[in-house]
């Protein structure tokens, strides 16, 4: 056994943020090759990024030390699978007893949320943001796990991804059952400790025996069935050290390490447990004539179950163009395709109503996706309606059109996900009989929400006056002296992710009226009081 005593190791700042990025479609989304880690920072398509920022604090004995060490066969491991032979130098200390032991990283996102929650900005507390953001390693016996679980829930940093980062700990498992693609897959870490180099020593220098962070190791899991399994063990070097010098003082380090991994597949979840990794010397145990030098892995942070889905809407189509046939009786409808970054749209939606008043109603949804998209059809629309077309297509037959009367449509787009646009612009048309043509009016532009379709409506139209349907929500009151204002929320407490509460009505609030006769504007701090 060497030589560390490790219920004292070394600590190191860490901060990570991780997140999913959806940048452009792509056919096989669903089935490229996800059983390694592959950095690609060159227009992904899409990726998991894993932003890992990092810092220690070096004595005198840094250059000196640094000077010992040959790194080039280690720079050599760095951005690449590792073999089992080259996983067994990478030691790690949290696999070490019975204990759950990790590094407890609040992200950017969760102190955010901390600071909205009490009204704080950032720059009123820029120390005490940097020091919740460095490393907090904890060890926790996994016995008393629940028990410390709840003494810490109510807790405002004790976040939730913390609480799931301590649950997740000992579900990870290094087994896979999932079929002959993942047979390369990494199985285990052997136990004990592996020497990377054994040197002999014949005087006694000091400043051989200290420590440099070199890098991270980085396990990656996919989540099948709550099943964490193991696909890709990668070590990542830290260039960076090679120019620090501590320059005979105390001197901080810091880098950051950026990793994009499109190696995914949409739809899919993923986690990765981020080890700090440095490398340090220690006499051995039985010979202190030798100097053995070891790799080592701090307890790691883990990441939060990354699902590969994206959320955004597809843009509505645009440029609605409309014919109608006379000897077919039947409405030719044409529109531009639109032009969407991801390039994911998939089909469309042609909605038709008779007037303001009505809601629409579906009268074709034109599909052409691919078998392997990740998209499930609504099972509210009906199967008659349905167009299963080879290739993008942008047109549609009305075969109800009435050419004598207004009717107005509009259309939304689907993308490969099945999420759907808003509307379109929504077009009144009605037939002209005697110039052969359709008449159209624009009743309201595009982005109307489906569930408020008048939203976008204008007071008046070609074909329509709303005068009668707005409904003012400025009152015009004179010689005032006191006003009273009833509020009635729908919630006053909001729970966010992470499980903390929000009253609403405990947030800021200003009061305006404005002057119509000379435009000044009265504005004051308005306080909510509960009589509940």
């Amino acid at each position: 056994m060497i030589n560390i005593d490790l219920l004292n190791t070394i600590d190191f700042d860490i901060n990570v943020n991780e997140k999913f990025s959806y940048l452009y479609y792509n056919q096989n989304e669903t089935v490229e090759e996800d059983t390694k880690i592959v950095n690609n920072k060159i227009n992904p398509d899409r990726f998991i990024e894993l932003k890992i920022d990092f810092g220690k604090k070096y004595d005198t004995r840094f250059d000196s030390y640094k000077n010992t060490l040959n790194l080039e066969e280690i720079k050599e491991l760095s951005g690449k699978s590792l073999s089992d032979s080259d996983i067994e130098y990478f030691n790690k200390l949290d696999k070490r007893n019975n204990l759950i032991n990790l590094s407890m990283d609040k992200s950017d996102e969760s102190i955010v949320k901390i600071n909205n929650y009490f009204g704080i900005t950032n720059s009123d507390h820029n120390d005490a943001i940097d020091t919740i953001k460095k490393n907090n390693k904890i060890s926790i016996s996994k016995p008393y796990k629940e028990e410390f679980l709840n003494s810490n829930r109510k807790k405002i940093f004790f976040t939730k991804n913390i609480s799931k980062s301590i649950e997740n700990f000992v579900n990870y498992s290094s087994d896979y059952s999932l079929g002959s693609q993942y047979e390369n897959s990494r199985v285990n870490i052997k136990k004990g400790f592996k020497e990377y180099r054994r040197v002999s020593t014949h005087t006694e220098r000091l400043n051989d025996y200290y420590f440099i962070q070199i890098g991270h190791f980085i396990e990656k899991y996919k989540i099948i069935n709550d099943s964490k399994i193991l696909v890709d063990s990668v070590f990542y070097y830290s260039d960076e050290i090679e120019n620090f010098s501590a320059l005979g003082r105390e001197s901080y380090f810091s880098g950051s390490l950026i990793i994009k991994d499109n190696a995914i597949q949409y739809g899919s979840t993923y986690s990765y447990m981020i080890y700090p990794t440095y490398i340090t010397t220690q006499p051995c145990r039985n010979d202190y004539h030798l100097l053995s030098t070891f790799i080592i892995c701090d307890y790691p942070y883990i990441t939060k179950d990354i699902t590969c889905k994206e959320f955004k809407r597809p843009i509505s189509p645009s440029k609605l163009f409309f014919k109608y046939n006379e000897d077919k009786k039947e409405l030719n409808i044409k529109w531009a395709k639109p032009l969407e970054i991801q390039g994911d749209v998939k089909g469309y939606q042609i909605f038709k109503r008779q007037s303001l008043q009505e809601p629409f109603t579906l009268i074709k949804q034109i599909e052409f996706h691919s078998p392997l998209d990740a998209y499930s059809r609504n099972l509210n629309v009906p199967s008659d309606l349905v167009e299963i077309s080879q290739n993008h297509k942008n047109t549609c037959i009305d075969h109800n059109f009435n050419p004598g009367k207004i009717q107005i449509y509009t259309i939304c787009s689907i993308d490969a996900h099945g999420y759907t646009s808003n509307y379109s612009q929504q077009i009144g048309v009605v037939y002209n009989a005697s110039d052969k043509k359709c008449m159209t009016d624009l009743v309201s532009r595009s982005g109307a929400p489906l569930h408020m379709p008048n939203l976008l409506i204008p007071r008046k139209t070609r074909f329509f006056d709303n005068d009668d349907n707005i409904v003012t929500i400025t009152p015009l009151e004179k010689n005032i002296e006191k006003i009273t204002l009833y509020l009635t929320p729908e919630y006053k407490n909001i729970s966010d992710v992470n499980e903390e509460s929000f009253k609403t009505l405990n947030d800021k609030y200003k009061f305006s009226i404005y002057k119509l006769e000379n435009g000044e504007t009265f504005i004051s701090d308005l306080e909510i009081k509960n009589f509940d």
